[in-house]
């Protein structure tokens, strides 16, 4: 099992595929260079930590984050979410599958059936 590190890119392709090789941790978010609406297999993606919420009900997001001037994509929990609905749902799910299950769960908030 690959380790994942926070503040690097990765290709979302490559994300998903480590991840559904066995990458257990969660407490992490997506981040991507621009505001993205939608996934594609060869979207440029950073994990780094949950953005913190103040004491006024602001998220806070961590430095790596504000320096680069990066966007939240998904959080970790729904985005592993996500994965293992389709991996649920069909045997040998291809990175088609992921992506149209992601891009489905950005639209309606929602789990996709296949």
């Amino acid at each position: 099992m690959s380790q994942l590190e926070y503040r690097k890119a990765y290709i979302l392709n490559d994300l998903i595929s480590k991840i559904m090789s066995g990458y257990k941790k969660d407490n992490f978010c997506l981040y991507t260079k621009e505001y993205e609406s939608s996934a594609r297999a060869d979207l440029i993606c950073y994990l780094d930590s949950y953005p913190v919420i103040s004491d006024d009900d602001e998220e806070i997001y961590p430095e790596f984050v504000i320096n680069n001037s990066l966007e939240l994509f998904f959080y970790g929990e729904q985005f592993l979410d996500v994965l293992r609905n389709i991996s649920v749902q069909k045997e040998n799910p291809s990175m088609e599958d992921f992506i149209a299950g992601l891009n489905f769960y950005l639209e309606n908030d929602n789990f996709i059936d296949l």
